[in-house]
């Protein structure tokens, strides 16, 4: 079994038992019992998500080895199942729930908190696990992200970089898109006009590719990236976002990530577009020198809106 938070040699997985009183209470017990003894697990709690037509008396399923979770009102589910994972920090949550306490929606949400989390969130015949997130950036970085496609991610990635070239830094877009190249690709936002791109169709590659038009619209650096398929919880099945040993000229790791720098290709990215920017190597603007909370808006250009983005730190 995969688990989000790597337990150390020898120790048990953690579990938070998702069950509800439509069940009779020997047989989650004897289930949490078989999932402990086939399965590695350790019950660290049970969230009991209700229903009462086969448990009368919830202290059936109470045990010193766990804590029994029951949300004070059916409103308040969510809120108290996020609060279990922060106190118990699972590694999984098994689900052990059905209709008609538990509907597809309610679990969907639920599952959504256990990923957030770093959970894995398995059920009967479904597993869901977390997204990686490889950690290779050096620099700051904004991830620019969407649940849905249509919506606009490019268009704010490149206002962003607009912004940013504008106030002084040498931002880098970094995109990773269905029709990227087979290859971390580098473009120079200078060069990018009709004879360029038609010299790379010539090539075969798709030159209509994310970071064609980032670069085309912002005259920043862009690289592109390749991806192919797209789970539930963001993930794709396989893409060439991450690939640290290429002895290309690429800014310092500029692609998404998390957990540890991959050391092989084709490894999981996370982020439909992803963003770092540069400038150890000069100093930062004046009003941007000092402390976070002494910062003050940038100068402004001729030209330029009322509502300026100005870079905040939370």
């Amino acid at each position: 079994m995969t688990v989000g938070r790597i337990p150390e040699a020898g120790h048990a997985i953690r579990a938070l038992f998702l069950v509800d009183g439509e069940h009779h209470p020997s047989a989650v017990l004897d289930a949490v019992r078989e999932l402990e003894e086939s399965e590695g697990l350790k019950a660290v709690g049970l969230f009991f998500l209700g229903g009462t037509e086969k448990v009368a008396d919830l202290s059936a399923l109470s045990s010193p080895r766990w804590e029994l979770v029951v949300p004070g009102h059916p409103a308040d589910l969510q809120g108290e199942f996020a609060a279990a994972l922060t106190r118990l920090r699972p590694d999984l949550v098994a689900d052990l729930s059905d209709l008609p306490v538990l509907d597809s929606g309610t679990r969907m949400a639920l599952a959504s908190l256990a990923l957030a989390q770093g959970a894995v969130y398995r059920g009967a015949d479904f597993e869901f696990r977390p997204p990686r997130r490889e950690k290779v950036l050096t620099r700051p970085s904004i991830a620019v992200i969407g649940t849905g496609k249509r919506c606009g991610k490019t268009a704010v990635s490149a206002e962003l970089a607009r912004h940013l070239a504008r106030w002084g830094y040498r931002p880098v877009v970094v995109a990773m898109g269905r029709g990227g190249p087979p290859e971390p690709y580098l473009v120079q936002g200078r060069e990018v006009d009709e004879p360029f791109l038609l010299g790379e169709l010539s090539k075969g590659l798709h030159a209509a590719s994310d970071h064609y038009e980032d670069a085309l619209v912002t005259g920043v650096t862009a690289v592109g990236s390749r991806r192919c398929g797209g789970g539930m919880a963001g993930q794709p099945f396989v893409t060439n976002c991450v690939e640290p040993d290429r002895p290309m000229s690429l800014p310092p790791r500029p692609c998404a990530g998390a957990a540890s720098a991959p050391r092989r290709r084709r490894r999981r990215g996370w982020t439909p577009t992803q963003w770092s920017w540069r400038g150890a190597d000069r100093a930062y603007p004046p009003w941007r020198r000092g402390p976070p909370s002494a910062w003050s808006a940038p100068p402004r250009t001729r030209g330029s809106p009322s509502n300026t983005w100005v870079p905040t730190v939370s």
